[in-house]
């Protein structure tokens, strides 16, 4: 199976540029980098299966696995916090996951915290997560979310600090008054906001309309809308079952209506470093959705885009907004899929094509013009998908402005840039099968060249095969490092040669068949290249 689901990466995966360069497969689910404190760079990957974590190095050799305690009738994990000083300083692992098991009255949720011992430090039935909350020159709180109340918890010592039985405790540092605690009770639209030492400060009152559901607070700010050193808080209230039957509000501590926006899901504030702050809402007008900008601390409407939009700083050309018109060759719309750049005028900047196959539909969209390649360019970093019957097929691109094609991934459904500060930045592709194809699910790891300086590898630009096709031999001359194994796969993943040497050059592919084939290279370091080549 790990061989089979290997050729299809290699076999159906396009790298053209420099920039982009393979670095390793992983097998059997999805894989996160971070960074640890005393240890460094890290991968890991949660088994379902075996109930497991498996952590990578730097270099993607395994570094050591951690077995979860879990109930009985899991089947998944979610991880939500690893670190090794953030919870105590024994430099340990600390690991804060949840775990989902099939009960009679449905999902029973479990959240833990462990060490890579599996020394349990904290354990809470019922609980959907327990949060590592970091404010700076301030002690670390976890808090838990679980049905019936949440919990918050100091640390190291992991004792009880505060319980909130009516919703859950939320702990923020507010611009002007420092940190607090609130909860927000949706029956009665109460915001309860808590001193740092769980004492009473103060109540905000939050209206709707008659028969309508409060949706929840997506903000909570004393200056990111406006300097008047009040609270103002964003919320949405919705009718069940009437998707045009939602508002959005904003109001201050006194109950003042700031703002209102029909149909909207809801209103953020864009806090982009540089920029002037904008509220952004999403509605549900017409059937694509629009979205509304406005200014702060106006508050006046300042465009209206039909469709999502997103805002951005590019590395270059600073301010803009873009939007993905995703349905390309739909059997509702037979216009060709295109994302739209503006200015920070809304004046139209861009207009670049995002093909797709027939049929499939864009679902997400990553802009940049330095990340992907340094030659100045536009770059789109995009996923599509096929919508099936059968669970969906999946492709990813990465693209320029121009339209040349970077790197092109079957079964990607997602595919994102990983920025770790003082590392090099790293593409983080993962691999979705659809349900009949017998495949697990993968990822792929790719080093984007040029985001660190001084870094130093063997890689696929510093190795070349020739010729290619070929008929009795291949021969490898590598820059800067040598070769120490070669292993030839065929079209199903099957090994079909190996060989290995101190410093191997060349190899005899005289007894293989006509046909493509893909080729691993392997030097010193156990740092690989992936080719394919064709036997005349």
């Amino acid at each position: 199976m790990q061989n089979k689901i290997l050729f299809f990466f290699l076999f159906f995966s396009t790298i053209v540029t420099s920039q982009i360069t393979y670095e390793n497969f992983y097998y059997n689910g999805y894989i996160s980098r971070i960074f640890l404190e005393n240890s460094g760079e890290k991968y890991y990957l949660v088994n379902n299966g075996t109930h497991q974590i498996e952590f990578f190095n730097a270099n993607h050799s395994i570094w050591k696995t951690v077995v979860l305690s879990v109930p009985t009738n899991t089947y998944s994990i979610g991880v939500n916090h690893i670190s090794e000083t953030k919870i105590n300083p024994d430099n340990q692992i600390e690991i804060s996951y949840t775990t989902y098991s099939s009960g009679n009255s449905g999902i029973i949720y479990q959240s833990k915290i462990i060490n890579d011992e599996g020394t349990v430090l904290l354990s809470i039935e019922n609980c959907s997560s327990l949060l590592v909350n970091e404010q700076e020159g301030l002690a670390t709180k976890i808090i838990s979310k679980a049905t019936s109340e949440s919990n918050v918890y100091s640390v190291p010592d992991l004792l009880l600090e505060h319980t909130s039985t009516d919703s859950e405790s939320n702990r923020i540092k507010l611009e002007y008054s420092g940190i607090k605690y609130y909860t927000f009770n949706a029956v009665n639209g109460i915001v309860t906001i808590y001193n740092i030492d769980y004492s009473f400060w103060k109540s905000i009152t939050l209206t709707k309309p008659e028969g309508y559901s409060f949706s929840g607070i997506s903000f909570l700010s004393e200056n990111q809308i406006n300097d008047d050193n009040l609270i103002e808080v964003g919320y949405g209230y919705y009718i069940n079952g009437q998707n045009s039957a939602r508002q959005s509000k904003i109001i201050n501590e006194n109950g003042i209506t700031l703002l209102t926006v029909d149909n909207a899901q809801n209103i953020t504030i864009s806090n982009v470093e540089g920029l002037f702050n904008k509220l952004m809402a999403y509605t549900s007008s017409t059937n694509s959705g629009e979205t509304q900008i406005f200014s702060c601390p106006s508050l006046t409407l300042e465009h209206t885009y039909e469709g999502s939009v997103e805002r951005v700083k590019l590395e270059i050309s600073g301010e803009k907004y873009y939007d993905t018109k995703k349905h390309s060759n739909s059997f509702n719309n037979t216009s060709p899929s295109q994302t739209i750049i503006y200015n920070n005028d809304h004046t139209p900047w861009k207009t670049i094509s995002t093909p797709v196959q027939e049929y499939w539909s864009v679902t997400s969209v990553y802009v940049s013009e330095t990340k992907f390649d340094s030659d100045n360019q536009l770059e789109l970093a995009y996923s599509s998908c096929s919508n099936t019957l059968d669970g969906g097929h999946y492709e990813s691109y990465i693209i320029n402005e121009d339209g040349t094609v970077l790197l092109t991934e079957a079964y990607a459904s997602f595919l994102y840039i990983s920025e770790l500060p003082n590392l090099q930045n790293k593409l983080i592709v993962f691999l979705t099968p659809n349900l009949f194809e017998q495949l697990p699910i993968a990822s792929v790891v790719y080093r984007l060249e040029g985001a660190t300086a001084g870094v130093e590898d063997f890689n696929l630009q510093k190795v070349s095969i020739s010729p290619n096709p070929a008929t009795s031999y291949l021969e490898f001359k590598s820059q800067n490092s040598l070769i120490k194994k070669a292993v030839v796969y065929d079209f199903i993943g099957k090994i079909i040669q190996k060989f290995e040497s101190e410093n191997l050059k060349t190899i005899d592919i005289q007894k293989i068949q006509t046909g493509t084939y893909v080729i691993i290279l392997t030097d010193g370091n156990n740092n690989s290249s992936v080719y394919k080549f064709i036997k005349k």
